[in-house]
């Protein structure tokens, strides 16, 4: 397929402006401490780091809205949060992120998911989760449910994004729920699943797996080439009855599927320094692209293209109009 041009892709860019989004999943805080590590404890065989920067980020489908907060008209979030310390930090990062966070529900008894990294020169030492993955209940799925209705019906929001990190937001009930009202609003839907709760998913308009969700969906070992991923969505298609399919390949790049057409983007060549938080710059920016009426190659390009940039930066990096626009030049 003809690679897009550096004004084509621009001019992409330029349809996202006036797009009003939501993103619906699970949130967490993102900490970074990072130092130097010069010797091992004397204690247990470990290094020692030598603490010089702690730092909090937002992350999961937070990251996912600020990924698209540089791009668009306004974003807002809706999703969980304990009462806590971590949810506090949360809300602060939200607020001078510019994201709307009035859909957030407050459950007292969860705990915030809260993930640390320890980080040297060279990348991860360790990280520490503090999570609750159990599904959330029925009671709060239907404050939930209240408070996305109360949002898609006061604003003229033009794309929902559901993003899984299997933290027990996504309960069925609440995905269908969601589904239903988009449909009734005619907003298209573009989902990063886990595996969990696939069949909930039905008619969704833009539906982003990676490889190892995808084998993770269909029982199977998947190799990356065109013949088995073609396979693949075959197999996928008679659970699901998506629209459109991207699959991201790490490093060979993006694999796209339509009625119509099917295709391997390969991966731009580029220093890696760190894949976190990849997979949410490209369904932000594929969601984008789905919402400006983009061909489906166009969105998988462009989507390749924004992934890979952030995997130039240490930690989880949010994708910007200048960085995307310096990556075009040339052609």
């Amino acid at each position: 397929m003809k690679r897009s041009t550096g004004q084509e892709i621009s001019e992409m860019i330029d349809a996202f402006a006036g797009l009003r989004c939501l993103v619906v999943g699970d949130v967490m805080v993102d900490r970074y401490l990072t130092g130097v590590v010069s010797r091992q404890s004397p204690e247990a065989p470990v290094p020692i780091l030598d603490l010089q920067n702690s730092d909090a980020r937002l992350g999961g489908a937070a990251n996912v809205a600020l990924n698209l907060t540089d791009f668009c008209r306004s974003v807002s979030l809706c999703s969980i949060l304990g009462s806590d310390e971590a949810a506090e930090d949360f809300r602060h990062l939200l607020e001078v992120s510019g994201i709307d966070g009035s859909a957030l529900v407050t459950v007292p008894d969860r705990p915030t998911t809260v993930k640390t990294r320890l980080m040297d020169a060279n990348g991860h030492l360790m990280r520490v989760d503090r999570e609750s993955t159990a599904p959330i209940s029925e009671e709060t799925i239907a404050l939930v449910q209240k408070r996305l209705h109360g949002l898609i019906t006061s604003q003229s929001i033009d794309l929902v994004i559901l993003q899984d990190y299997n933290k027990g937001l996504l309960q069925p009930t609440l995905i269908e729920g969601v589904l239903e009202l988009c449909q009734e609003s005619e907003i298209p839907v573009a989902v990063d699943p886990k595996f969990e709760h696939i069949s909930a998913y039905q008619g969704v308009d833009l539906f982003k797996p990676n490889l190892v969700e995808l084998e993770a969906i269909l029982g199977d070992k998947i190799e990356p080439t065109q013949d088995a991923l073609d396979q693949a969505a075959l197999k996928l298609a008679k659970q699901l009855s998506y629209k459109r399919l991207l699959v991201t390949l790490s490093s060979a790049g993006i694999y796209y599927r339509s009625n119509a057409e099917s295709a391997i983007i390969p991966a731009y060549p580029r220093q890696i320094r760190d894949v976190c938080g990849a997979g949410d710059t490209v369904i932000a920016i594929a969601a984008l692209a789905l919402a400006s009426e983009s061909s489906l190659p166009k969105i998988a390009q462009i989507a390749n293209l924004a992934g890979g940039i952030v995997c130039e930066f240490p930690g989880v990096k949010a994708i910007s109009r200048d960085l995307l626009a310096i990556s075009t030049v040339g052609f």
